[in-house]
């Protein structure tokens, strides 16, 4: 413990004096907490049961409010904030750093949201990142860039396409698993995606589309099925799973510019459906009460689509890192785990997930496991296998990790934060 605290110490005044020109941000209220974590499989399918603390959920993301008479966008500020989300991203042993960094290994210094964040002209005409045809950056693997050495691999430097796929060939990526309570979670799913040169989407459809044309709704509610044509906005703070939140082709009309609209209406943005193709992969049961969410998440253990989705096999043992996006906040103001190894029936790992009979599990018959997560600030990859960074050398050389040096209890991850904060002028 002694060392932990000393090398954090030492790793925070030095990461003072490297961010002091950064602006000052939001750090959340709560900068540790735990999860409660249960994993099993039944040869077909592998299940998780997934239980953190979340004072009010944020059940929307995107939506039009009518304000003096027009439809007005709201997708961030008061009441209206980024819904609340779970993620899970999984390596199979081939990420470099993933099994010490974790998230870290996908977080560099110019990705959105970043005081160092490198974004609208810089990418506009970037032929190196053209290819990605994105406008900002987001997650990505230090493998999809060129380099000497893996971490000497700059944002730009993107592996031509034939390199990108031969690495999803070798399954050189990470699996994202990214339940979002609004955009997919009230349709009973999570999104399925992949990172690698970029977060990126599996094939398929989405589980929503957009619901708005000119700037005014598609479709509206249908008030003889749910009870009314709009929310409210002064609602919206004490909506729970238990309500009609999103907009579905089932519960839902044609939209009458007519209707009588008052002020304050809300209507999605979005409308949920049904995603397809392997973008459909994983079944989702997000469920809100008394202050704490709980999610259970379904996939079959192989989906077949082995360029974008991560097998789990009996007796194998993979490496995980969970994301948490809760307090109406998105981007980077979220809570991360270390990396964890999870064991696929395979004893000893930190998490191991339980076989069992049956279409599903009793979770009741399984031990949760908890996992503490923490606010990272603006602490990036970078700057963690820098020498600025007094164990950057051994993280180049993949062989130390953040929980060794700075322990892993609740406790300490609270620490690590709030050192982080001040270490990235928060």
């Amino acid at each position: 413990m002694l060392r932990g605290r000393f090398i954090g110490l030492t790793c925070a005044a030095a990461a003072v004096f490297a961010w002091s020109t950064m602006a000052t941000a939001q750090a959340p209220a709560e900068l540790a907490y735990d999860v409660e974590v249960k994993v099993a499989y039944n040869g077909e399918d592998v299940f998780w049961q997934l239980s953190w603390p979340t004072e009010t959920p944020s059940l929307l993301h995107d939506v039009s409010v009518f304000r003096d008479g027009q439809w007005v966008r709201v997708n961030s500020g008061g009441v209206i904030g980024s819904e609340d989300r779970f993620t899970i991203m999984v390596d199979q042993g081939t990420v470099a750093g993933f099994a010490n960094l974790g998230c870290y290994a996908t977080c560099h210094a110019p990705v959105r949201s970043l005081d160092t964040a490198v974004g609208g002209d810089a990418l506009a005409d970037h032929p190196a990142y053209g290819q990605i045809g994105r406008n900002d950056i987001r997650k990505y693997i230090p493998d999809s860039r060129i380099g000497n050495m893996w971490w000497e691999t700059a944002w730009d430097a993107v592996k031509p396409p034939e390199m990108l796929e031969d690495l999803r060939e070798q399954g050189v990526f990470l699996d994202l698993w990214h339940w979002r309570a609004a955009r997919s979670g009230s349709m009973g799913f999570a999104d399925d995606q992949y990172v690698l040169e970029h977060r990126i989407n599996d094939s398929g459809s989405g589980p929503n589309v957009s619901n708005v044309a000119d700037g005014v709704p598609l479709r509206m509610f249908d008030p003889e099925k749910v009870g009314f044509a709009a929310l409210r906005y002064d609602d919206i703070p004490n909506l729970t799973t238990a309500d009609v939140y999103n907009l579905t082709t089932e519960n839902s009309i044609e939209f009458d510019p007519d209707h009588e609209w008052q002020e304050g209406d809300v209507i999605p943005r979005l409308m949920i459906r049904e995603p397809t193709g392997a973008r459909a992969a994983i079944r989702s049961d997000g469920q809100w009460s008394d202050g704490r969410w709980t999610l259970e998440l379904q996939r079959a253990m192989d989906p077949g689509n082995p360029l974008v989705d991560i097998p789990f096999e009996l007796g194998r043992t993979y490496n995980v890192a969970f994301g948490i996006f809760r307090d109406f906040t998105g981007t980077r103001y979220h809570h991360i785990s270390y990396p964890l190894k999870l064991g696929i029936g395979t004893p000893g790992a930190q998490l191991t997930a339980i076989g069992f009979l049956g279409d599903r599990p009793d979770w009741d018959e399984i031990e949760a496991t908890t996992i503490p997560v923490f606010y990272p600030a603006q602490v990036t990859m970078d700057w963690l296998l820098s020498d600025e960074h007094v164990v950057g050398w051994e993280m180049r050389e993949d062989t130390a990790s953040c929980a060794a040096c700075h322990g892993a209890t609740l406790e300490d991850v609270r620490w690590l934060s709030e050192q982080s904060i001040e270490a990235t002028g928060e």
